[in-house]
């Protein structure tokens, strides 16, 4: 190996090595950050979508923080795996939404019960793998609609005329991953591996950069928490 090889080989293995430490110093530093202002970022949380832990919807928003302290920081329920259950009451429904975590993967799932069955009854999917809620298969008549959507439902004319004009199609298409039933008694929105959330967090590379910053994962995640309790609100709504 010529000299002038050792050279670049031995500068790259330096810039690397640089910057391999700049980013352990970085994330050290935003984890420590993360620790000190854990109590300031569940708040905001809770503020700015309107969940409460369902098991004490009652109670002072002090001790909705310090109960979710407590359980985020038990190392126990982070090995065996764990579900918290929050609710948010608005326009007279309740949302009802269980983050959950196992086998190191994270997911969502929200629920609206419902009085009474609706007037229509489907199931939409995208970028997702679940056995459908009907047996019949409704084609939109949009190619990129069609393309990168499955609606299943069994009034199909009733579905192609409901999606364009409720408001629903918009919010979907905002989705990166759909799973919405909306069935006799309840509507739910599952995302099992919190993909919509993880892509609000800049993917695999943005989690390893914001990871340890409770903050910037707040400002980027509650506004897809709230995308999707008003989605399955609206969905719960149709007349």
């Amino acid at each position: 190996m010529d000299t002038f090889a050792m050279i670049v080989i031995f500068g790259f293995g330096t810039i690397i090595s640089v910057l391999f430490f700049v980013f352990a110093i970085r994330m050290t530093k935003n984890l420590q950050r993360g620790q000190q202002d854990q109590a300031l970022y569940f708040r905001e949380f809770l503020e700015k979508t309107g969940y409460r832990l369902a098991d004490m919807m009652d109670a002072p928003l002090d001790e909705h923080v310090r109960s979710l302290e407590q359980r985020y920081g038990d190392p126990l329920l982070w090995q065996q795996g764990f579900k918290l259950e929050y609710e948010r009451h608005e326009y007279g429904k309740v949302v009802q939404l269980q983050i959950f975590y196992r086998n190191a993967r994270s997911g969502s799932v929200w629920r609206v019960p419902l009085d009474k069955p609706p007037p229509l009854q489907f199931h939409v999917l995208k970028g997702v793998k679940t056995a459908p809620a009907f047996s019949t298969q409704v084609k939109i008549g949009d190619p990129q609609w069609d393309k990168h959507f499955k609606v299943y439902g069994e009034d199909p004319q009733a579905l192609r005329q409901m999606l364009p004009v409720s408001g629903l199609r918009d919010m979907l298409e905002s989705c990166i991953t759909v799973d919405l039933r909306v069935l006799a008694g309840e509507v739910i929105f599952s995302d099992p591996r919190n993909k919509n959330v993880n892509a609000a967090l800049g993917g695999l590379m943005g989690q390893a950069i914001t990871g340890s910053d409770p903050k910037k994962n707040q400002d980027m995640v509650n506004p897809v928490y709230n995308h999707i309790t008003d989605l399955v609100l609206l969905a719960a709504s149709l007349d």
